[in-house]
């Protein structure tokens, strides 16, 4: 079995086998097909080449309580628990409204018919992963996990952002009919919870 990777935010298939016997101030040239999704035009669907020079070989072993404690700032154990469960029950609350959010948009999917402009499924496709690394960083991922994460990303299909795009008019649509607005405050909040 061979596994994917990510280099250079696009996904690698057989990453392990290029990786493999490699050292410190190897080169490693991958020759393939630029996603149909990715966010820069020039990329997309065009035969590419990248090089990356590996810097260095690190292996990770996890840190003790005590050098968690020390290196977050926190007074003690107790309160780096206390931190990491709050973080966990914002995560879970989060997850709890995105799975009501997503069958609302089912249901309004399956009930709403319209055509889509054709020329914008491109701009939403570089929207949603946009979208997409705001989310991961309001969750906490790795700059790693969020490069890999949008790699696999920007492998899916125009279908992908043909239905974000019409879930984005419909969502619109249902916020102009509702009077729904954003303050500044919502606004102020996000930018906090993101930095």
């Amino acid at each position: 079995e061979t596994k994917s990777g990510v280099i250079g935010g696009i996904e690698v298939d057989n990453l392990d086998k290029l990786l493999k016997g490699k050292k410190a101030d190897d080169l490693i040239t991958v020759e393939t097909i630029g996603p149909e999704q990715h966010e820069i035009e020039e990329v997309r669907g065009k035969k590419i080449t990248i090089e990356y020079l590996i810097l260095g070989i690190r292996r990770l072993t996890p840190a003790s309580i005590e050098e968690l404690t020390t290196k977050l700032g926190m007074e003690d154990e107790a309160t780096l628990r206390e931190r990491v469960t709050q973080a966990l029950e914002y995560r879970i609350e989060n997850e709890q409204k995105d799975i009501m959010r997503r069958q609302l948009i089912r249901h309004l999917l399956d009930n709403i018919s319209f055509d889509l402009p054709e020329k914008a499924s491109a701009h939403q496709a570089s929207r949603n992963l946009l979208n997409a690394r705001l989310r991961m960083l309001d969750e906490g991922a790795t700059t790693y996990e969020i490069e890999e994460r949008l790699a696999a990303l920007r492998g899916n299909s125009d279908e992908a952002a043909r239905h974000d795009l019409k879930i984005m008019f419909i969502m619109e649509r249902l916020a102009d009919q509702y009077s729904i607005e954003v303050d500044e405050r919502e606004v102020t909040m996000r930018l906090m919870r993101m930095a």
